[in-house]
């Protein structure tokens, strides 16, 4: 690997938290018809200063960044189906 090569992330914006079960609930995607499990997480952040922590929210992707097809300017696509069954598409 690369040492310019960063893991993939999708960052979850606060006001689209809304969208997704609780932070840390699992729920289920649908990546090319098949069925897998993730949750997002919280990570403690300080980019706003040391007196300014908070936290910023991600798709986990230990399980399922491998099954998606990353690269330079890839759009992640989350469509709901239910309050706990979503599907997650890549395209460049």
């Amino acid at each position: 690997m690369s040492p310019h090569t960063r893991t993939p992330e999708i960052l979850i914006v606060r006001h689209e938290l809304d969208m997704f079960p609780p932070v840390g609930t699992r729920f289920s995607v649908v990546i090319n018809n098949q069925t897998y499990y993730t949750k997002i997480i919280a990570r403690r952040c300080f980019c706003a200063g040391p007196d300014s922590p908070h936290e910023h929210y991600y798709l986990d992707l230990t399980e399922i960044g491998k099954l998606l097809d990353w690269g330079t300017f890839t759009k992640i696509r989350i469509r709901r189906y239910g309050p706990t069954r979503y599907a997650l598409s890549t395209r460049k």
